[in-house]
């Protein structure tokens, strides 16, 4: 059962145990969490774990940024300084000297809300005024929050495609913009290099995973001259219903861990295989795990850019293929699906999208394609008209007009092997890495 507010800020702040939490060893933010754990700064929940992918409360994150800080915060002395707060609540003295020293004014009705979730965008301003550190104005800002979001993209504390201004935040993603604003202020150059780089492993061409007692394998495909210091885009393609990772591997067209074959750009490349239960096997909850643990291995041993996780699969691996990117929208930074429908849950979080489904496609309805584009285009927020566009040779439509330069494009009519109108694309991994490029 889940605390208290003031429980668990009390428990945040109790001596760190020796053990770590039980939930995230194959968290994307473990390494930010382990920094401030071993700090002093955040403990867990009494189940033992952290829960890396609840959202963050407005009164759990000051009291983490200003401890963080080492700001000294001395008792709360007199009334409440905001209405909905109680003078005998613990943290009241946390938010009392944010308030008093111009980092935070809560609400436009007077009020604070502290058990509410807390955007990252809120995170990211809390955090920079509390650590003092300098924000440029600029000269085309429109919105008091415009230089924060340019500020953190260029000096890469997140990007800025990774959130919109209502995005709440998560505790692990908090934990992680916590920890980079401290090095930056600190004078350290960030980068989104992952563990991989400063620590290489060695993996294989398959590997194997245990996932709820079960054995799950992926193959993984390195660039010829691979760079053990190099940060590289990671590119994950998932097989469909009736074809397996090594058919994805052979079929997606990528020349010695390059993009195309004269490209210069180089990829790592790993290909999930689903667990055969039955015939659709990616909608199995535990594969969600799996590609948790995969990700993790792989940004542990290898030098890949963690700003740069891509996803492309094909029919009923474009379903899981929405569905991971709905449910991690903070890891995943483009999405390509070809011919399927969507994800039928709540979704929330944007991702740029090139959606492909051709409009013959006897086997998932060409209105599916084009419903799951109409989702996407709500949730990424995109306005005003599509504008036509070549993609390598590819005709399509891309609407640019979207949150902090999350586009949508979408292709509807191209050749597929066999003449087969549900087939894969004929080129489609030159389109794919076109967008990305497009995105980038």
């Amino acid at each position: 059962m889940r605390k208290t507010i003031a429980s668990i800020l009390l428990f945040l702040f109790l001596p760190i145990q020796a053990s770590s939490f039980s939930d995230i060893e194959n968290s994307w933010y473990q390494s930010s969490i382990i920094q401030l754990k071993n700090d002093g700064i955040v403990n867990g929940f009494d189940d033992g774990n952290f829960h890396p992918n609840n959202n963050i409360t407005r009164a759990e994150i000051l009291a983490i940024i200003l401890n963080s800080s080492k700001t000294e915060i001395k008792e709360n002395i007199g009334g409440s300084c905001f209405p909905d707060l109680q003078k005998d609540w613990w943290y009241i003295k946390y938010i009392c000297h944010a308030h008093k020293n111009d980092i935070t004014h809560g609400y436009s009705d007077g009020t604070f809300r502290p058990n509410g979730n807390v955007s990252v965008l809120e995170v990211l301003a809390l955090t920079m005024k509390t650590f003092d550190i300098e924000v440029p104005e600029i000269k085309t800002w429109e919105q008091w929050y415009d230089r924060y979001i340019e500020f953190a993209h260029e000096n890469k504390i997140i990007p800025k495609n990774a959130y919109t201004i209502n995005t709440q935040a998560k505790r692990g993603q908090a934990t992680q913009i916590i920890t980079r604003i401290q090095s930056l202020q600190q004078g350290q150059v960030l980068n989104y290099n992952s563990l991989g780089c400063t620590s290489p492993q060695d993996l294989q061409d398959t590997n194997f995973l245990s996932i709820n007692n079960k054995s799950r394998s992926y193959l993984l495909s390195l660039p010829k001259n691979y760079d053990a210091s190099k940060p590289y885009p990671l590119v994950i393609g998932l097989h469909g219903r009736t074809n397996s990772n090594t058919m994805v591997r052979d079929y997606m067209w990528l020349w010695g861990g390059k993009w195309e074959k004269n490209s210069s750009n180089e990829v790592i490349t790993a290909y999930p295989a689903w667990l055969w239960s039955g015939p659709y096997t990616w909608h199995e909850a535990e594969s969600i795990d799996f590609i948790d643990a995969m990700l993790s291995e792989v940004s542990s041993s290898l030098c890949i850019d963690k700003s740069q996780v891509h996803i492309v699969w094909h029919s009923l691996g474009a379903y899981f293929s929405n569905k991971l990117s709905c449910l991690r929208w903070d890891v995943i930074a483009t999405m390509t699906a070809v011919a399927w429908g969507w994800y039928k849950s709540e979704c929330n979080w944007p991702v740029a999208s090139l959606i492909l489904h051709n409009k013959a496609d006897n086997l998932v309805p060409y209105s599916d394609g084009q419903n799951a584009l109409k989702i996407r285009k709500e949730i990424n927020t995109c306005t005003w008209a599509a504008e036509n566009i070549n993609i390598s040779g590819l005709n399509c439509q891309i609407w640019n007009q979207c949150s902090n330069w999350n586009p949508v494009a979408f292709c509807a009519e191209y050749s597929t092997y066999w003449n087969t109108p549900h087939s894969r694309p004929i080129q489609w991994a030159k389109w794919i890495y076109k967008f990305i490029d497009i995105v980038k």
